[in-house]
């Protein structure tokens, strides 16, 4: 259904041109209904295969700080809102960092440090973070996904190494 009809039609070839979306189309494939989500997958996968081809990279992440969260997801066992059963532990240490991402450069992986909360905004562990990156990414390219943050710690975290950072959108409601 390639027609002006479909709001996705056209879009991976303007991507793939080096156009970007504009808010409104944006907003169009984020709001995508389920009629639409095939076609919407279509162009994704052009796009991923012009600038990907089938190539995969493998990230094996690290879990830093553990439980405790703040955020009332019910589905997730991080959450302080349920007893869970889940270990709970602080930033852990560089060296356990840096021995992760020894292995994962072993393995040919990329090395991902998580944490648990909704942000480390006020949390007096970022900088004890930087010195874990700093640590980590010689051994391997090292990514995060460390909940909100400004823009001056997205800057840190990528000054100290970090090559790509994700946010977790999902929520329970």
């Amino acid at each position: 259904m390639d027609s002006p009809r479909n709001p996705f039609y056209g879009l991976a070839d303007r991507i793939i041109q080096g156009t970007p979306l504009t808010r409104i189309e944006a907003l169009t494939v984020l709001e995508a209904s389920s009629p639409w989500i095939p076609f919407l997958f279509a162009e994704a996968n052009r796009v991923r295969h012009h600038f990907f081809k089938d190539n995969v990279t493998l990230c094996s992440i690290i879990n830093i700080k553990s439980g405790k969260c703040s955020e009332d997801c019910t589905y997730c066992a991080q959450s302080g809102h349920y007893r869970t059963g889940i270990t709970e532990y602080p930033l852990i240490g560089s060296k356990k960092v840096t021995t992760q991402a020894k292995r994962s450069a072993t393995w040919g992986s990329h090395l991902g440090l998580v944490s648990s909360g909704k942000s480390l905004l006020n949390d007096s562990d970022f900088d004890a973070l930087i010195h874990q990156i700093q640590t980590a990414s010689p051994h391997c390219e090292t990514h995060a996904s460390l909940g909100l943050m400004n823009t001056t710690q997205a800057m840190a975290l990528k000054n100290a190494g970090i090559t790509t950072y994700h946010h977790n959108i999902e929520t329970s409601f």
